[in-house]
């Protein structure tokens, strides 16, 4: 019996940013409605950016993608694929779709959760009308529930270079595969064949070569990877599994004391130039995960660039003695390369250079007794800017 995964329709503001997922060919059988919650997707018109928008919310975080084709009453013929521009799997997701207006579309949907686990919902059907009523969904049926897809086919079909890791070190690893046609892709990966992360490379466009980094591993520890790419078409290819150790950390260990900039030490965000999508400080992408003492969970601003700030204030007054940044990265947008840390009368305590996004950085800073401080960024290549990790060291 398939498995259904039950989603929230969301009720949002026209200007917030949504997104999207892939989907492949294949019959689907009339599930069951047990576990379905109103309707999972909405397409809409937005008058202000004047485009169309795909949107809706996921049980868990999960990567996404959407299969388009001109509607034919013959056959389902899928010919545009397109997914979100965050690398990392979300709850909230969102898509600008790239329409022909008043052109009859088909789609599907397609997830990736972190253990590359797949769900599909059936094809539906939209015209691309620009309504000026942005609560309007232009799916002319209601999409409820995505279903399990199974017997996937071989990638080696379609590896024009099989999946392969280099730049391993203590703490990264580069993922890279190229195959025959354009393609998106989700990799799953772990410290077991359970995997429990999962990344893509940035960009919301299909591409023939694939490379992107995987941050914030455990040294000298085994990591298994497998990768599933979908085509144009639809059509659905997973990978074999496949394994490779980190090296031994060799790195100095730096001692500035203890980090007092976490949540659960009652730190908090005291302000954020902005969250993802609008989101609040507790949202995927949201500021809370700077101070939650988990690399793998990231802020990210809303495209804020140079602009992106963010302040912290800490549970009471200490003596700080140092700070650490660790820089979110889309490789070619959305990573940091100086910023300056402010007290609350705008003393500045620093300007600081990270070198890359692949670790923690730390530094000193001349003893200072401070609650709050704040993160400016000065120099960046732009976008979504923000951070996996901010610490600020003192005595407890």
């Amino acid at each position: 019996m398939q498995k259904l995964r039950s989603f929230h329709l969301l009720t949002l503001p026209l200007l917030l940013i949504f997104s999207l997922f892939i989907t492949s060919c294949g019959g689907n059988s009339d599930p069951k409605s047990d576990d379905i919650d109103n309707t999972i997707v909405k397409i809409n018109y937005d008058t202000e950016s004047k485009s169309w928008w795909l949107h809706f919310n996921s049980d868990e975080p999960v990567l996404c993608a959407v299969n388009l084709g001109e509607a034919n009453s013959d056959a389902e013929i899928f010919t545009q694929l397109q997914s979100m521009d965050m690398s990392s799997p979300v709850k909230e997701h969102s898509l600008e779709l790239t329409l022909t207006a008043d052109m009859r579309y088909s789609a599907m949907l397609t997830t990736f959760d972190t253990a590359n686990n797949v769900q599909r919902s059936q094809t539906f059907h939209f015209t691309a009308t620009r309504n000026p009523d942005g609560d309007i969904n232009l799916i002319e049926k209601t999409v409820t529930q995505l279903m399990d897809v199974d017997n996937l086919s071989n990638a080696s079909e379609i590896w024009q270079v099989a999946p392969s890791s280099s730049e391993v070190t203590s703490n990264s690893a580069t993922i890279q595969f190229e195959t025959d046609k354009a393609t998106l892709a989700s990799t799953a990966y772990g410290k077991s064949a359970n995997f429990g992360l999962s990344t893509r490379m940035a960009g919301g466009m299909a591409t023939t070569e694939h490379s992107f980094q995987l941050l914030a591993l455990s040294a000298e520890t085994t990591y298994h990877y497998n990768t599933i790419v979908v085509d144009p078409s639809g059509k659905l290819y997973q990978s074999t599994n496949f394994t490779f150790m980190t090296e031994q950390d060799t790195q100095p260990k730096i001692s500035l004391g203890s980090n007092v900039a976490l949540s659960s030490l009652g730190a908090s965000i005291a302000s954020v130039s902005s969250n993802w999508n609008n989101g609040s400080n507790s949202s995927n992408f949201g500021a809370n995960n700077a101070i939650d003492d988990d690399p793998d969970t990231e802020w990210s601003s809303n495209g804020d660039g140079n602009n992106a700030s963010i302040e912290i204030t800490l549970d009471k007054p200490y003596t700080i003695t140092g700070i650490g940044f660790w820089t979110r990265t889309m490789e070619s947008s959305a990573q940091i390369a100086r910023f300056e840390v402010l007290t609350t009368d705008g003393t500045s305590l620093g300007i600081f250079d990270l070198r890359n996004a692949n670790q923690l950085y730390q530094f000193d800073i001349p003893d200072t007794q401070q609650q709050t401080l704040k993160f400016q960024v000065i120099s960046s290549n732009g976008g979504n800017t923000g951070a996996r990790s901010i610490e600020v060291y003192g005595s407890l």
